[in-house]
């Protein structure tokens, strides 16, 4: 698991990395796009950023999105949607 203690989150706030992703509490979640699977789910962020590195910029880029392959039904490709952290404040 990549250390993010020493990112530090700034205002005005732009959620373009996934470090800010993770260290915001967000998420991402990969959807099938065959339209007879429609299967989806987490995308693991720590697995991500060691591959991708935690500074990537996932805004506009669909090298996520092209990655994904569905193990349900072995779909290349897919959807990419952000997940709100819906807990509570700190």
């Amino acid at each position: 698991m990549i250390d993010l203690s020493h990112y530090v989150i700034t205002y005005p706030l732009s959620v373009d990395t996934l470090w800010k992703l993770k260290k915001l509490g967000m998420g991402m979640i990969g959807y099938c796009v065959n339209r007879n699977c429609d299967h989806f789910g987490e995308i693991d962020l720590d697995r991500l950023m060691e591959k991708l590195g935690p500074e990537f910029r996932f805004v506009g880029d669909k090298t996520i999105a092209r990655s994904l392959k569905c193990p349900v039904c072995g779909h290349k490709g897919g959807d990419v949607k952000l997940r709100a952290n819906t807990g509570p404040s700190k």
